[in-house]
């Protein structure tokens, strides 16, 4: 599933499913993108459990434009991009084992956990020249 809003792109797959209509499947953990232009990756970063007890925003490295977020954790996380701060009972979800991919202004998205049990794991790529 693609979705924008305020140019921020999300690309929604679970593990381990293909999705033909958007060309994404998740292998063992990596994320391959058909057709889609070579990405180099800019970092890792990991929200924890505890630091999701208030609202996070993404430490996003110089150059970063994409950002895929995997909640590894037991609980859904909530999370916004459009000004205010998601709550533990408003925004979209990230539910457990899924893993969400976003694009363009990354220091918009904001993150909190619904119930004790979240931890994001986040990897960052900018487009290859």
């Amino acid at each position: 599933m693609v979705t924008k809003k305020n140019d921020v792109h999300i690309y929604q797959n679970d593990v381990g499913r293909n999705v033909p209509s958007t060309g994404v499947t998740i292998i063992g953990g990596s994320l391959t993108i058909a057709g889609e232009t070579a990405r180099v990756s800019l970092g890792y970063d990991q929200i924890t459990n505890a630091d999701l007890a208030t609202v996070q925003a993404l430490e996003v490295p110089t150059g970063a434009t994409i950002a895929e977020v995997q909640n590894t954790g037991s609980q859904p996380c909530r999370w916004r991009d459009d000004g205010p701060d998601p709550t533990s009972a408003t925004g979209r979800v990230i539910a457990p084992d899924d893993t969400q991919r976003f694009t363009g202004d990354l220091s918009k998205l904001r993150f909190i956990r619904g119930a004790d049990g979240v931890t994001l794991d986040i990897t960052f790529y900018r487009l290859a020249e």
